[in-house]
This record gives C-alpha cells, structure tokens and sequence, in this order.
C-alpha cells in the first residue's frame, strides 16, 4: 500500500488505523510504521501511596486509575517511567 501520508510504501493497513484515530486524537502522528499515543493534561491518583504521574493515554498504569480518582496535574510527583518512555 502506497503511504497516504508519507511518500514510502507503509506497513499494510496503518494509513487505515491512522483516520481512524483522527477522530479521537486529531491529526494522526506516524513515525517508522507506527502510530504515537497523544499525550493528555498531567493527572495523578488522589490515592494515598501515589509517587507518580502520568501523561500519556497510553500508559497501562495510568489508564488503571478510576475516573473518581483522578486528579489533574502533576501533584508535585515524579513523571511515571513509562510515560517517559512513551
């Protein structure tokens, strides 16, 4: 499949995932095949035992906090490890 936003042939379908996200995230964000996670406002957990937060929607620890115990912002915490690496 020729690239629909690149100019080299992509890995079969990923243009297709790509529009799909567009109504989620906006303009969809490829980069070697693969589509970024959009990064959201900093939250945190009100949870007592909180050390981290998070900023990224593709965080499996951060997408674990319930609704009820989100909290906007960094919360004076440490940025999360795999929102780094994200």
């Amino acid at each position: 499949m020729s690239g629909k936003y690149c100019r080299t042939p992509c890995v079969w379908g990923i243009h297709d995932i790509a529009e799909q996200r567009r109504d989620i995230v906006g303009t969809p964000s490829i980069r070697r095949g693969v589509i970024q996670m959009a990064k959201v406002s900093p939250f945190h957990s009100k949870l007592s035992g909180t050390e981290v937060y998070h900023d990224n929607n593709a965080c499996a620890e951060g997408n674990n906090i319930e609704s009820g115990n989100r909290v906007s912002g960094t919360g004076g915490l440490k940025k999360c490890s795999t929102c780094k690496d994200l």
